[in-house]
């Protein structure tokens, strides 16, 4: 018996799996297709001019985030280590700014770890 898709397109729209059974044996592929109820997208414009924190002891990983949060049009504060990010935070307080985002590290050699 031998069952086989030639084309993607001859695809159920919900299908969820192809095979093909062949008598030198048989093989599965998983294919995840979009969901039958579209998801609402996110809106980047919610995020322009949010300030977001970034705490990382990694130099190349504050860079990437720093410039990908940009992009998105948010307002990204970079700190290397705890003690710079309580003083980003302290910064921020006295000019009556509100951080509502920390992107925080958390294998990172700290003193003040929070607990989650």
């Amino acid at each position: 018996m031998k069952r086989s898709w030639n084309c993607l397109a001859e695809l159920p729209l919900m299908c969820r799996a192809i095979w093909s059974e062949t008598p030198q044996g048989s093989a599965r592929f998983r294919l995840d297709s979009a969901p039958a109820v579209s998801t609402p997208r996110f809106e980047l414009d919610r995020l322009h001019f949010v300030p977001v924190l970034v705490v990382d002891d990694n130099a190349t990983n504050r860079r990437i985030l720093k410039e990908l949060l940009e992009s998105w049009g948010m307002q990204p504060l970079v700190a290397e280590s705890d003690s710079a990010a309580l003083l980003q935070l302290s910064l921020a307080r006295e000019q009556a700014r509100i951080v509502p985002l920390v992107l925080l590290d958390v294998q990172m050699p700290t003193r003040c770890r929070p607990s989650f």
